[in-house]
């Protein structure tokens, strides 16, 4: 009679803490979630705040402050900016297009560059002439050095206008080797 009290109250107690197995491996999967949803919602809660950091500088420049984390804006002067979009973008003179030149010249001269298409970030000073070079992009050295003596053949450009002032533009132009 005693053993069989004794293997009674051994079963109850192991049906009873496969319960408490279940439920505890159940809150640890949980647990193990809500602290993976937890890190993802505070990774996403800092780039927002960079983007509103970001966006109240903005709002700053753009109502006119004229200290803006505390750098005077008066800093620059007109000469000194280069905007990367203009009223009217800079482009060649004539009746050509840039592709259509580059094409006839490298019908004409030959290429020896490797196929493949270079992306080239350059200036456009406010008298058309082309500066600041520099590639964007994965492309080979010969690709490079081919891309900048091209577009230098087609200096000077007519220069990009903003409320009808000649200004710098930075510009990003592909280059098609064939």
């Amino acid at each position: 009679m005693r053993l069989t009290i004794g293997l009674s109250i051994a079963a109850i107690f192991l049906v009873s803490s496969c319960g408490i197995k279940k439920e505890l491996a159940e809150k640890t999967a949980t647990n193990i979630e809500l602290v993976k949803e937890n890190t993802e919602l505070k990774s996403e809660l800092a780039g927002m705040k960079e983007q509103v950091k970001y966006l109240s500088t903005q709002l700053e420049i753009a109502t006119g402050n004229q200290v803006v984390d505390g750098v005077e804006r008066f800093d620059l002067t007109p000469s000194q900016i280069i905007v990367n979009a203009a009223e009217i973008m800079p482009h060649l003179a004539g009746e050509f297009t840039l592709s259509q030149v580059i094409e006839e010249t490298l019908n004409r001269e030959g290429s020896v560059a490797e196929p493949g298409t270079v992306y080239t970030e350059m200036v456009v000073l406010e008298d058309g002439t082309l500066t600041s070079f520099a590639p964007v992009g994965k492309s080979t050295i010969n690709q490079q050095a081919q891309a900048v003596k091209l577009l230098k053949a087609t200096s000077p450009w007519i220069p990009g206008e903003v409320s009808g002032e000649r200004v710098k533009v930075r510009m990003v132009v592909p280059i098609t080797f064939k």
